[in-house]
């Protein structure tokens, strides 16, 4: 039974309580308490001149009519609540090593700038300043062609 059918049906069930209870004057909140609901029914059940084993029938058919696709609906939802909570708990886990992980590499950038600071930049000199001229290359020794 789908969802948006049980939900259908514990309308109609509040709209019919509602009518045997207030009449045609509608109250200004409905109850939804499933419990509250049967036990609003019950004395109207009661109070009619209907035999007993007609009411044990008539309960037995909301048990399984009603009760029992719920009850399915409701160890389905608990085994993926307990899905969920083991893949919340994998994801937090990955978070909190990522976590280590960036304090630890936050803890060497830290160490890598306090050693940067210890480090004196020297200047290059300017090449303008106190230019020499390197010296000029030697020449060498020409021989003039000639007879040898």
């Amino acid at each position: 039974m789908s969802t948006d059918t049980t939900k259908a049906m514990e309308e109609a069930l509040q709209a019919a309580v509602t009518r045997m209870t207030h009449g045609d004057k509608a109250p200004s909140a409905t109850p939804t308490d499933p419990i509250g609901l049967l036990m609003a029914l019950l004395p109207k059940l009661l109070s009619n001149d209907e035999e007993r084993g007609d009411l044990v029938e008539k309960l037995e058919g909301f048990e399984k009519e009603t009760m029992v696709p719920l009850q399915e609906q409701v160890k389905g939802m608990r085994k993926q609540l307990h899905r969920l909570a083991r893949a919340q708990d994998e994801v937090l886990e990955a978070l909190r090593e990522l976590r280590e992980q960036q304090t630890a590499v936050g803890n060497a950038v830290l160490h890598l700038a306090d050693q940067m600071a210890r480090i004196e930049l020297l200047d290059e000199p300017d090449p303008q300043d106190d230019y020499v001229e390197p010296p000029a290359p030697r020449a060498s020794p020409r021989r003039r062609p000639g007879p040898r």
